[in-house]
């Protein structure tokens, strides 16, 4: 049950992370107006927060599970809330960190089949 969930919200968040993606790249050639451009900010942040929550369940280890919920519980708040340094300081971190951990760790990455 699990893993078809896990395959269908992959498919799902990889399809809008390109219709986001799309807005973005024509965002340079059509200038859209700075709501729309917050718009689309906002989603990009959300799912790349949901991704990392969806991603949080395939480690086995719980401090590399609570990495990417924390991480994506950070991205999610820092497009929901107001602007401030330390949300963004945290979400430097929140983006670098669990990247850092697939980059340079010593578990192989788990794999979403």
């Amino acid at each position: 049950m699990f893993k078809s969930f896990q395959k269908v919200s992959d498919l799902l968040l990889a399809f809008l992370i390109l219709i986001v993606l799309g807005f973005k790249i024509a965002n340079w050639f059509l200038d859209f107006e700075p709501a729309v451009n917050l718009v689309i900010n906002t989603t990009m942040f959300i799912l790349i927060g949901i991704s990392f929550i969806i991603t949080g369940f395939s480690w086995k280890t719980k401090w590399k599970k609570l990495l990417f919920y924390v991480s994506g519980v950070l991205l999610i708040s820092h497009s929901l809330f107001p602007e401030g340094t330390i949300l963004d300081i945290a979400m430097i971190f929140a983006i670098v960190g669990p990247i850092i951990l697939l980059k340079f760790g010593k578990d192989p990455i788990p794999e979403s089949n």
